[in-house]
This record gives C-alpha cells, sequence and structure tokens, in this order.
C-alpha cells in the first residue's frame, strides 16, 4: 500500500491496489476476464478524506497494474494537485482515480447520505438464447428494471436471438442496453440496429473503434436506436 508523503499543498495520497477473482467469468468482444485489478486512491488533508476508484480492463489502453503501481511510485514526491496531470499519458485510469479523490476531498457534500434507492443495471450473462431469458428472468426478479446484454461476440442473428429471448423474458416497463465492445462492423451494426425495432432496447453502445467516428455518425443518422459511446471517450 505504497503512500505519497504529503505535497507543498499538504494533501497524502494513498493507493490502494485490490484483485477482485469473479465467480462468472466477464465476457468482453476482445478478452474474458476472470478478475479485475481494481485501484482506489484515498486523498487525505486536514481530517478529511476524498476517495477515486478505477479498474483496469483490456481494450481500453495499455495500462495494466504494475504500470499504475510504478507510475504512482513515480510521481510520490509531486504535490497531490501535479500527480493526475503527471501520469495522465502513462497511466489514465490511475490519473481518473486520482482526480476523483482530489475533487471529492475538495466537494464533501458528495458523501452525504442518498434518502432514496439508487438503481443500477445488471449484467445479463448467457451465450444462448434460453440461458440469457434465464438470467433476466432471475435479475427481474431480484429487482432489476434495466439489463446489459453484451453483442459482437457471435454472428447478428445469433445476438439477435439472444435480445429476443430475453426481450420476452422481462417484466413490463424492464429495458435493455447492448454493448458491443467496438466489435461489430458498419454493416453488422446496421443490420442489428434493424432488427432492434419494436424490442425494448434503450441504446447501443460502442458498436465500432474508438476512431471510427464517420460510421458512428451514419449510423446515428441511419437509426431509431440511441448510440452511446464508451472507449471512444
Amino acid at each position: 500500500m505504497p503512500a505519497a508523503t504529503p505535497g507543498k499543498d499538504g494533501v497524502r495520497l494513498t493507493l490502494i491496489a485490490r484483485r477482485l477473482p469473479l465467480t462468472t467469468p466477464y465476457v468482453l468482444s476482445f478478452a474474458t476476464i476472470d478478475a479485475l485489478d481494481t485501484f482506489f486512491v484515498v486523498a487525505e488533508h486536514q481530517g478529511r478524506r476524498g476517495f477515486g476508484e478505477a479498474t483496469l480492463l483490456p481494450g481500453y489502453g495499455g495500462e495494466d497494474a504494475a504500470t499504475a503501481r510504478r507510475e504512482f511510485a513515480r510521481a510520490q514526491a509531486l504535490p497531490a494537485e501535479a500527480v493526475a496531470e503527471a501520469v495522465r499519458d502513462s497511466a489514465p485510469f490511475l490519473a481518473s482515480a486520482v482526480a476523483c479523490a482530489l475533487e471529492t476531498l475538495a466537494d464533501p457534500s458528495v458523501w452525504q447520505a442518498i434518502s432514496t434507492g439508487l438503481p443500477l443495471a445488471a449484467f445479463c450473462g448467457g451465450d444462448a438464447p434460453a440461458a440469457a431469458a434465464t438470467n433476466a428472468r432471475r435479475l427481474a426478479e431480484d429487482g432489476y428494471s434495466v439489463l446489459k446484454l453484451k453483442v459482437g461476440r457471435d454472428d447478428v442473428q445469433a445476438d439477435l436471438a439472444r435480445v429476443r429471448a430475453v426481450s420476452a423474458a422481462l417484466r413490463p416497463g424492464m429495458t435493455l442496453r447492448l454493448d458491443a465492445n467496438q466489435a461489430l462492423s458498419e454493416g453488422a451494426a446496421t443490420t442489428l440496429a434493424d432488427g432492434l425495432q419494436g424490442l425494448p432496447v434503450e441504446l447501443l453502445e460502442q458498436p465500432f473503434p474508438p476512431e471510427a467516428w464517420e460510421a458512428t455518425a451514419r449510423l446515428v443518422a441511419r437509426t431509431r436506436v440511441p448510440v452511446m459511446l464508451d472507449e471512444s471517450i
């Protein structure tokens, strides 16, 4: 648990690293993840604390756990306010966690208790339509109203079969979000979007690689399904 000595601003940053095994692998279009490498950053000053978190995932850049630890150690001698900028290019996930810790340190109001429930979207796994539908029914019983499905790992018709099966298993008012993790061709994305008409789909997330701005614009102009960016951002 390396900790930065307080800089000129008197803020102490502490990095806490955890590797979290998953009971069920998390399947993306470009990797199957068995454990999450998560970093927590704590910012402390005059009895107050701020917190930031980042989970390193493949496909979003070349940063790994060793890189984050090394870059945090390299920046330890800097004032806390300069750390995020110093590691931004080499360890952007870490930079985000540091920035969040400093922002929440500066604004304690973010830690006020939430008086109402905080709605969460649930990941709905299952490679086959029947398995995905079973998972959807279980999540509905658990009280979730928004489910997220990964698409782009199989052919478009296989994806559509899973989406239709899950849609049929949903309770009234439930919706779906589809995440392609950059895996679709322009033709496949168009076919998928056309096949979603009439289904309770809120959005299609990151259909193309991050730099495919023109293809994304053409898809947005062609389909009524909202498109959301992730890796592009």
